[in-house]
């Protein structure tokens, strides 16, 4: 993609997109300001030949402050939360085997292929040979020990069921056991079971924040609430997780879809494709993902069923927190059920602890499921401040189900966002609408995947980009502008 000087000037997203695809240019930019910078503040001090220590305490202190007064403006005019660029030809998992399982490339794909049927031995493998992407991820993800105190955490964690929790255990114990044996200079601290459950939380950030404010007003609950909802809130930005799905006569069932995470620079670096080979009752299943968590956000099973999460702009309900939580429930599904039909009956019997998108496609259909999309907030709300006709609408109707299906009809493509869904109401994604409906209404006879490239559909968030056809799946990850690249495919044969 080509960025003009003028469209960078004024295109906030393009100047967004020439600096995160020349990141080396941008940091000899700013490194030779401080420097230049540096050198002509020692030249005015220089002048005087008298360099007494008080003399040469005010040139250091006045380096010091000029450094980090160009680094925060540089940083404000260059968008330096900006993720880092990564190339998927950069192999950064190193390969090897551990008790049966493995970690290997195809291509430039990363696979880590699990065999066994014991949770504890599959989390232990997974810890083992993922060591160092687990590392540079709690690095970059931090948890506050007080967190792992408050009441929310712990309602969040006794949802997990005891097989996961053992996974987990198994992971923590096989990164435990990558870290012992790594050099002195290379030594990491351990990681604990609570901060692998609290990689489990970060899909669902806003909505545990949300109940964290509604329900624990005081104390420690409160502040963390208030300051995690400026970090994952719905005005952040309008942007976020986008699926696809259509009937092709030759590709057969389409799944496009954009999943959008803040990166903090790692978790497109260090995507990876996941192998759950079971000999027990369970489906096999393919997920992509990271490493860092045992959960699905996008995966097909050995039936063909193919599951997507989105999160959902939909207020959680009051009740604390008591089913699984998303990424474990996803999972769940992936290996009981092998069609939409069975996902669908076993939708109407549980459901996640928070609202969420679930787009779901076996070989004949698809169908999108919005859970807890009409708790409290009044599905009419917005429209209520320009007509009345919503209000009649909203008290004469009959109560509506907390959770709503939308079925792919012949010849049209649905995709799902991350606004509300209910009954008569289209999800208020504006901002993406703008740009996706006059895509596919004059896309002629463009693939469905170049949807996936449209502003607002990828931006700075978008780390992972997969589409699923019966000739594959094809995968593109960066920490950033994932939708722009070109994919690479791996066939079914190779998954199964």
């Amino acid at each position: 993609m080509t960025t003009t000087v003028a469209s960078v000037i004024n295109n906030r997203a393009a100047r967004d997109v020439l600096i995160y695809e020349h990141p080396k240019t941008i940091q000899f930019l700013k490194i030779a300001g401080i420097a230049l910078g540096g050198a002509l503040i020692a030249k005015v001090f220089l002048k005087t030949p008298d360099l007494s220590n008080r003399r040469i305490v005010c040139l250091g202190a006045a380096e010091l402050v000029y450094a980090l007064l160009f680094r925060k403006i540089s940083g404000a005019l260059l968008h330096s939360n900006l993720p880092s660029y990564h190339n998927m030809r950069a192999h950064v998992y190193s390969e090897g085997e551990y008790k049966g399982s493995s970690l290997y490339y195809r291509g430039d794909l990363p696979i880590l292929s699990l065999k066994s049927d014991n949770a504890f031995e599959a989390g232990e493998a997974q810890g083992y040979l993922c060591g160092n992407a687990i590392l540079q991820i709690s690095s970059r993800f931090p948890v506050d020990p007080e967190y792992l105190e408050c009441q929310m955490f712990k309602d969040f964690k006794s949802t997990i069921p005891k097989e996961n929790l053992l996974e987990i255990e198994g992971l923590v114990n096989g990164y435990n056991k990558w870290v012992d044996e790594q050099s002195f200079w290379k030594k990491a601290k351990p990681l604990t079971i609570d901060q692998c459950i609290y990689f489990h939380t970060i899909p669902e950030q806003e909505h545990i924040s949300s109940r964290a404010f509604k329900i624990h007003r005081q104390g420690f609950q409160e502040k963390w609430a208030r300051d995690h909802f400026e970090d994952y809130g719905p005005n952040d930005s309008p942007n976020g997780c986008s699926v696809f799905m259509e009937k092709d006569p030759e590709k057969g069932i389409i799944v496009a879809r954009n999943l959008d995470q803040p990166s903090r620079g790692v978790l497109g670096t260090y995507t990876l494709l996941i192998k759950r080979n079971h000999m027990s009752n369970k489906n096999s299943t393919l997920e992509i993902g990271y490493p860092s968590i045992t959960g699905t956000l996008t995966g097909i099973n050995s039936n063909g069923l193919i599951l997507a999460i989105n999160t959902a702009d939909a207020r959680p309900p009051d009740d604390p927190l008591k089913n699984l939580p998303i990424c474990l429930y996803t999972r769940y599904l992936l290996e009981t059920c092998s069609s939409v039909l069975e996902v669908t009956a076993a939708t109407e019997k549980s459901s996640p602890s928070n609202p969420f998108h679930l787009s779901v496609a076996d070989k004949t259909t698809a169908i999108s499921i919005h859970f807890f999309q009409n708790t409290h907030r009044k599905v009419y709300e917005t429209a209520l401040k320009d007509c009345i006709q919503p209000l009649i609408s909203y008290l004469t109707q009959k109560p509506r189900p907390l959770h709503y299906t939308r079925e792919l009809e012949d010849g049209k493509c649905l995709y799902t966002l991350n606004g509300r869904y209910s009954r008569g109401i289209e999800g208020h994604d504006a901002f993406r609408n703008d740009k996706i409906k006059p895509f596919l209404e004059n896309r002629n006879n463009l693939p469905l995947e170049k949807v996936l490239e449209l502003p607002r559909v990828c931006d700075e968030n978008t780390i992972q980009k997969i589409v699923f056809d019966n000739s594959g799946v094809h995968i593109a990850f960066d920490n950033a502008y994932a939708g722009r690249l070109p994919m690479q495919t791996i066939s079914f044969e190779e998954i199964n």
